[in-house]
């Protein structure tokens, strides 16, 4: 009972403390700041507009972690 209860304890353990460096790992590594970062693509909203209308998986693909400069005119604002 003994033995049986030391391997409870050690594997308990085991998980809190990957548990803990998961969550450490997480939450606390270091941010991208894209906004020190070129961009690395530079279109109208118009064009991203056009490429997720006609193709979104490649759309999603192009521009996934990416910084993504986006020139167009504001036609309206809703919400906050």
């Amino acid at each position: 009972m003994k033995k049986k209860s030391l391997i409870i304890g050690i594997v308990l353990s085991l998980l809190a403390i990957s548990a803990f460096l998961v969550y450490n790992y997480t939450f606390n590594s270091a941010h991208r700041d894209i906004a020190q970062e070129k961009a690395e693509i530079t279109l109208s909203a118009e064009k991203i507009q056009k490429d997720f209308l006609e193709n979104e998986t490649i759309a999603i693909t192009t521009y996934l972690d990416k910084v993504v400069e986006i020139s167009g005119e504001i036609t309206s604002v809703d919400g906050n």
